[in-house]
C-alpha cells in the first residue's frame, strides 16, 4: 500500500465514511487456507474514533475473527450487534492470572455474552516473571489448571499465552514453558501460542508442535525485526519464517490464527500488510 492510499484509508475512518473498499482481491484465497483474525487491541485508537468503520475495514480486507477484551468505551451490546452485523467471529479476550483469580465470573460471562469460545490467561505471574524456578513453574501450571476448570465447567474453553519470560531453563533439558505444558491438564488448559514471543526466548516453535501435539490451538502472529533488538515487525517484513512454522499447524492442533502488533507505529499498514503475506503462505 502506497503512502497516499494509506492515509486516504485512515482519512476514511476517521470521518466515519468507510463502507466497502476495492479490496477484494486480498480477500481471495487459493488452496486450503484458514480464516486469519487480529486481535482488536492493535486498533485501539481507530475503534474508539469510529468503530463501525474500522469493523467494516477489517471485514473488507478479509479477516473473519477477533480477539478482545473491552469494548473501547462501547456500549457491549452494541459492540456485540457490530461484530455481527459484520459477521466477525469473536474468538477469545482475557486477562492476567491474578484478575481471573478474583474475578473469574466476569470473565466467563464475558465470554457467553460475546459467544466467545476461549478465556484466555495472558500473563500467569502475580509479579513481573522474573528468573522463576522449577517450583513457581508448577505453581503457575496449578493456578492455570484452577482456573480452567471452573472455565471448563461453563461450557468454555481455557488457554494461556506465553511470552518470552517462560522460556528460562530450569535444568533436564527443558524450559520452564516445558513444566507449565506437562504440569497443565490438557483437557482444560489449552495453549494459545505467541509465535512472536517463544523466539525472542530463542526457542523453535515447531520443536514443541512436535514434543507436545495438539496443545496449541491458538497463535498470535507477529514478526521480528532484524536488528539487535528484535523488535515487533509487521508480518512478511521480519524474519520470522511462517511458512516453515504453519506447514506444522495440524501437528500443533492449531485453529485459529490471531494477528498482533505492540504499538504498531501504523495499524491500518500494519493490518492491510499482514494479512496479503498471510494468504500468500502455502499450508
Amino acid at each position: 500500500m502506497n503512502y497516499a492510499r494509506r492515509i486516504f484509508i485512515q482519512q476514511l475512518i476517521a470521518a466515519g465514511t468507510v463502507m466497502s473498499l476495492p479490496f477484494s482481491t486480498l480477500a481471495e484465497t487459493t488452496g486450503r487456507k484458514p480464516p486469519f483474525g487480529v486481535i482488536l487491541g492493535l486498533l485501539k485508537d481507530e475503534l474508539t474514533k469510529d468503530y463501525l468503520g474500522t469493523l467494516k475495514l477489517l471485514v473488507s480486507l478479509g479477516y473473519k475473527e477477533v480477539e478482545f477484551g473491552g469494548t473501547y468505551g462501547i456500549a457491549k451490546a452494541d459492540f456485540r450487534s457490530a461484530l455481527n452485523d459484520n459477521n466477525l467471529k469473536a474468538v477469545a479476550g482475557g486477562t492476567s492470572i491474578a484478575s481471573l483469580q478474583t474475578d473469574i465470573a466476569n470473565y466467563v460471562e464475558d465470554a457467553h455474552f460475546f459467544d466467545r469460545p476461549y478465556v484466555i490467561c495472558y500473563w500467569p505471574w502475580l509479579d513481573d516473571g522474573t528468573n522463576k524456578n522449577t517450583d513457581e513453574f508448577k505453581i503457575a501450571a496449578e493456578r492455570l489448571n484452577q482456573i480452567g476448570e471452573i472455565v471448563k465447567k461453563e461450557g468454555l474453553n481455557f488457554a494461556f499465552h506465553n511470552h518470552d519470560k517462560e522460556f528460562v531453563d530450569v535444568g533436564d533439558d527443558k524450559m520452564g514453558y516445558d513444566l507449565i505444558l506437562e504440569y497443565t491438564d490438557p483437557d482444560i488448559v489449552d495453549m494459545e501460542i505467541d509465535l512472536y514471543w517463544i523466539i525472542k526466548g530463542n526457542a523453535d516453535p515447531v520443536k514443541y508442535f512436535e514434543k507436545y501435539p495438539g496443545r496449541f490451538k491458538i497463535c498470535h502472529v507477529k514478526d521480528m525485526d532484524n536488528t539487535v533488538d528484535r523488535s515487533f515487525e509487521i508480518v512478511g517484513k521480519g524474519i520470522i519464517d511462517f511458512q516453515r512454522i504453519f506447514q506444522k499447524a495440524d501437528v500443533a492442533g492449531l485453529k485459529h490464527y490471531i494477528l498482533e502488533q505492540d504499538n504498531a507505529p501504523d495499524p491500518i499498514l500494519t493490518i492491510t500488510e499482514s494479512i496479503k503475506h498471510f494468504r500468500k503462505l502455502r499450508f
